[in-house]
């Protein structure tokens, strides 16, 4: 019982680390996206300014 309690609790570490490593890799992501649109917003607004 006890070695089946430490073998889920194994278990349950190793999807807790998987989760956390794929919620960094999607944070980022989220910022190079983020920085792609104000990168595309800042040229957008120097293109207006230099009409």
């Amino acid at each position: 019982m006890l070695e089946q309690h430490e073998r889920t609790l194994e278990e349950c570490h190793a999807e807790f680390e998987r989760l956390a490593h794929n919620a960094y890799r999607d944070i980022q992501l989220a910022g190079l996206v983020n920085i792609a649109l104000l990168g595309m917003i800042f040229i957008t607004s120097l293109a207006i300014a230099l009409k």
